[in-house]
């Protein structure tokens, strides 16, 4: 086979590779695409939303926006792409993507494009509709800031999934595994929905969802270097760290009372990221997570040993 039969193969795996990321972005998005993608209510917006009435509220008026501009939602648009990136890493992993650099360029581009395509699309709508005054380019600000943040974080996470070694891979998909129970919420509890019931099976679930998940990835992982076994320590700490910084950042940024305050803001953040960490639901996560690995990893080695044997057993002996 000659080299320019070879060129449109690679151009097409490419090709597959960058539709890999677009569409890892797209499952990101979904709790967001799927309630309609309408732009929640904005504080700052120019116009009045309203019916005609003139009195209640339309939110179904508000322009459509890719991603959830707003500052009630600043964590929810950074997990769903931090989500799509580990999607994204993850798809490319199983593919085979990491014995080739440009397979996990042609993923991080797909990817990367996709998200940046929604970032603008958003700034431009909602730009277009806030009401000229300084507290609009602050909030516009601070809205882009915390999408570029879910952008930049989800390059790293897809780069250690997709083509770091195990030990460092293990940091990235536990990083997704919080993302991702911030994805489920919202797949489960629509965003700015005005009725929603509980669901207590969804809500037992999402809550112990990433311990299982970082447990599962410590023991793929396995702890039988020094790398793997500090890549598996990280992982439990991003277990209590990642979820207190979103309860810190969430209450903060929710709150209109701190929006004048920002030095207040910050410290008052500090605050309940402190009174998050130290809280005993953080904790039995992890311990849940390091006790489901150890019994794993514990398991893992009898498990594979047996597999090697019974390869052995169905093998075909050679003639």
């Amino acid at each position: 086979m000659t080299t320019g039969e070879r060129t449109p193969t690679d151009a097409r795996a490419i090709l597959l590779f960058v539709g890999l990321g677009v569409v890892a972005v797209i499952v990101g998005l979904a709790p967001w695409l799927l309630t309609g993608a309408r732009l929640p209510l904005q504080n700052l917006w120019a116009a009045p939303v309203v019916e005609a009435d003139g009195v209640t509220a339309a939110p179904e008026s508000m322009p459509v926006s890719l991603l959830p501009f707003s500052q009630y939602a600043l964590t929810l648009q950074a997990s769903l792409l931090i989500t799509g990136s580990a999607v994204a890493g993850l798809v490319a992993r199983a593919a085979g993507a990491r014995r080739s650099r440009g397979a996990v360029i042609a993923v991080l581009a797909g990817t990367v494009g996709a998200q940046s395509v929604a970032l603008v699309q958003s700034s431009v709508t909602v730009t277009g509709g806030l009401a000229d005054r300084v507290e609009s380019v602050v909030y516009l600000g601070a809205v882009v800031g915390a999408a570029v943040a879910g952008i930049a974080f989800g390059v790293v996470v897809l780069l250690l999934i997709a083509r770091a070694r195990r030990g460092a891979a293990v940091v990235g998909l536990a990083v997704g595994a919080i993302a991702l129970a911030q994805w489920g919420y919202a797949l489960v509890y629509p965003p700015f929905s005005l009725v929603t019931e509980n669901v207590p099976v969804a809500d037992s679930v999402l809550r112990w969802l990433p311990a299982v998940l970082v447990a599962a990835a410590i023991v793929w992982a396995g702890v039988s270097t020094i790398g793997r076994a500090v890549g598996a320590a990280v992982a439990l700490i991003a277990l209590s760290v990642g979820p207190a910084a979103i309860t810190a950042v969430s209450n903060v940024a929710g709150s209109r009372v701190y929006a004048s305050y920002p030095f207040e803001m910050v410290e008052i953040a500090g605050g309940i990221f402190t009174s998050a960490l130290a809280s005993p639901a953080t904790w039995r996560a992890v311990l849940v997570a390091a006790v489901l690995a150890g019994i794993g990893l514990a398991l893992r080695r009898p498990v594979q040993e047996w597999r090697r044997r019974r390869a052995e057993r169905v093998a075909p002996y050679p003639s």
